[in-house]
């Protein structure tokens, strides 16, 4: 989760996450970067779970490392 995609798809969630917890509240785009980091924090930790999610088969999924 490096590239350029991956960033935006962390910004993408972490605005979501912040303006559904407070609708009515300062829009994202005028939030610092103090304000914005933990959103984000909670944006990347959500898709590095939802990656290493196993299937409901009980064979790794797409986000899990194959074992050498």
């Amino acid at each position: 989760m490096a590239g350029p995609e991956a960033r935006r798809s962390v910004e993408e969630l972490a605005q979501a996450l912040y303006e559904a917890s407070d609708p009515n509240g300062p829009p994202w785009v005028r939030r610092g970067r103090v304000v914005r980091e933990p959103w984000l924090a909670l944006a990347r930790d959500q898709i590095l779970r939802s990656e290493n999610r196993p299937e409901p088969n009980g064979q790794p999924g797409p986000g899990d490392k194959a074992e050498p």
